[in-house]
C-alpha cells in the first residue's frame, strides 16, 4: 500500500484514506467540508473546497451512427466509471443513454437533478448538441467526447454543493489575493472642486 511506502516521509495524520458508501463516508466528509468553510469564515481565511458527486455521462444516439473508431472511443468512455473503483471525485457514476422516445432536454434535466455538480460528460458526433449540452449541464468541468482528461492549466471546481472556488488555473490565485487600488496625484495645485 502507498501509505506504507511513504510512512517515513509524511507525518502521521497528514494523509487519510476514507472508504465507504455515501451515507457512511460521503456525508461525514461533506459535513466536514462545511465545517472547514465555517471555521475559515470566522478567521476570514480564503478557502476553496471541492467535493465530488454523481457526475452524469450523457451518450446521445448519434454516437452509434457508425461502427468506427469514434464508437469504440465512446464505449471506452462508458467504462470510465469503473476506474479507481469509482472513487475518483469526477467519477461518471450516472450513465444517461438517449432513447428515441425522450427529448436531448430530459437528459439535461436528469443530469442536473443532483445536489452536486463537479463534472459531467457529453458524447455526440454533433457539434451543436455538444455545445448546448455542455453549456446546460450544471457542473464545473464538462468532458466532451472524452472523460478523465486533466490538463494542469484547466480550472477545476464544482457547482452547487460540489465546492466553492477553482483550482489549477491562474484564476485560482485570485481567491488568495487582495486587490489594492492606489490613486496617486502628482499635481501641485488645488483641484478646484467648486
Amino acid at each position: 500500500m502507498l501509505l506504507d511506502l511513504i510512512a517515513d516521509v509524511v507525518p502521521a495524520g497528514v494523509i487519510n484514506v476514507v472508504t465507504g458508501f455515501g451515507l457512511e463516508a460521503g456525508k461525514p466528509l461533506a459535513s466536514s467540508s462545511r465545517a472547514i468553510m465555517q471555521y475559515a469564515s470566522q478567521n476570514l481565511i480564503p478557502v476553496t473546497l471541492e467535493l465530488g458527486g454523481k457526475s452524469p455521462n450523457i451518450f446521445f444516439a448519434d454516437v452509434a451512427d457508425a461502427n468506427d473508431d469514434f464508437y469504440d472511443r465512446t464505449l471506452e468512455g462508458f467504462t470510465m466509471f469503473a476506474l479507481n473503483q469509482g472513487e475518483t471525485c469526477t467519477c461518471p457514476s450516472r450513465a444517461l443513454i438517449q432513447a428515441d422516445i425522450y427529448d436531448d432536454a430530459d437528459a439535461i434535466k436528469i443530469a442536473n437533478d443532483s445536489l452536486y455538480g463537479l463534472a459531467g460528460g457529453v458524447w455526440t458526433r454533433n457539434g451543436t448538441v455538444a455545445y448546448r449540452a455542455s453549456r446546460d449541464i450544471q457542473a464545473g468541468r464538462i468532458f466532451v467526447n472524452d472523460y478523465h482528461n486533466y490538463p494542469a492549466h484547466a480550472a477545476f471546481g464544482g457547482y452547487k454543493q460540489s465546492g466553492i472556488g477553482r483550482e489549477n488555473h491562474k484564476m485560482m490565485l485570485e481567491h488568495y489575493q487582495q486587490t489594492k487600488c492606489v490613486l496617486t496625484s502628482y499635481a501641485t495645485t488645488a483641484k478646484g472642486f467648486f
